[in-house]
């Protein structure tokens, strides 16, 4: 498979009805490595969740090659390229 680019804009996510994420946004080039780094809390895990549409976001867009996957079911997520590995 090839490569994708991957958009996130102005995403915003709650858990337990507090706002976790609050208009992030982050772009991988196809072929590039990007690192999520930041202290416990920080929403890194949330981001992830988001992205790969287990964790639904209130707002704010996620493409895959501009292919919108905001609201989308996991398996819809993963068929477009974009899935969530475990640690593990």
């Amino acid at each position: 498979m090839a490569a994708s680019e991957l958009t996130v804009r102005n995403l915003f996510v709650t858990r337990g009805g507090r706002p976790v994420l609050r208009d992030v946004s982050i772009s991988v080039a196809p072929g590039e490595i990007t690192a999520l780094l930041g202290a416990n809390g920080a929403g890194k895990s949330t981001l992830v969740l988001s992205i790969a549409g287990i964790l639904p976001a209130l707002r704010g867009d996620i493409f895959c090659d501009g292919v919108h996957l905001m609201g989308r079911s996991p398996d819809a997520v993963r068929r477009h390229g974009v899935a969530l590995v475990l640690e593990g």
